[in-house]
């Protein structure tokens, strides 16, 4: 299995919304910067205006945005007193979700959301996992920023048993490793593991 949290408290809340409200989704958080810091350090990390789906099927028009704070009792603390995001409809139909932290983010604006079906957890977890963060380690990559097969949802709902998320320095390197032999490899031999969704994200970063 990945390693333990960094922090068993830290969590990031992934939004996934419609990539039409990254404007509001930005103006609500910049102003919000100073008030989230005073509720478990919290900070907006990022959101994307696009996403490139190299793997599976990602819901068309659709992006991701980060925030993360020490711990999920502080998140939602957070949540619940800003007038805009406790609102159900304001994102329109997004979901949120509590994902723990298991290691410092680095300063890459390129994520990579790795969602899996995982229909063998034993070879999953004893095979496949440790070659997937090898390999992404080997090519440039900080693999497993979170690694979890437990996914707290808070708004909306999923249908994914292991969620992966990891940096890398540029767009480019991450496509470029996605198209290589070694990835093509360990996916094909993997189909029943590797079967879910796989999408980059070239993040705008918060301050």
């Amino acid at each position: 299995m990945p390693c333990e949290c960094l922090d068993k408290h830290k969590i990031l809340l992934l939004y996934i919304f419609d990539n039409q409200l990254t404007k509001s989704f930005n103006n609500r958080l910049v102003s919000q910067k100073n008030v989230m810091r005073t509720y478990g350090n919290g900070k907006p990390v990022g959101y994307a205006e696009d996403m490139l789906c190299v793997e599976g099927i990602w819901r068309p028009n659709m992006t991701m945005g980060l925030l993360q704070f020490d711990s999920e009792e502080t998140a939602l603390r957070w949540r619940q007193s800003d007038p805009q995001f406790r609102k159900s409809d304001w994102l329109d139909d997004h979901d949120l979700w509590v994902l723990p932290l298991h290691q410092e983010l680095e300063t890459y604006a390129c994520f990579e959301l790795d969602m899996f079906k995982v229909p063998d957890p034993n070879q999953f977890e004893n095979e496949f996992l440790p070659k997937w963060e090898e390999a992404i380690r080997k090519a440039g990559g900080t693999p497993g920023v979170v690694s979890t097969g437990t996914v707290k949802i808070w708004r909306g709902m999923h249908d994914v048993d292991h969620v992966f998320l990891s940096q890398w320095p540029t767009e480019l390197v991450a496509s470029e490793w996605h198209r290589s032999d070694e990835a093509m490899q360990l996916k094909s031999h993997q189909p029943p593991v590797a079967n879910g969704c796989m999408t980059i994200a070239r993040m705008r970063m918060f301050c």
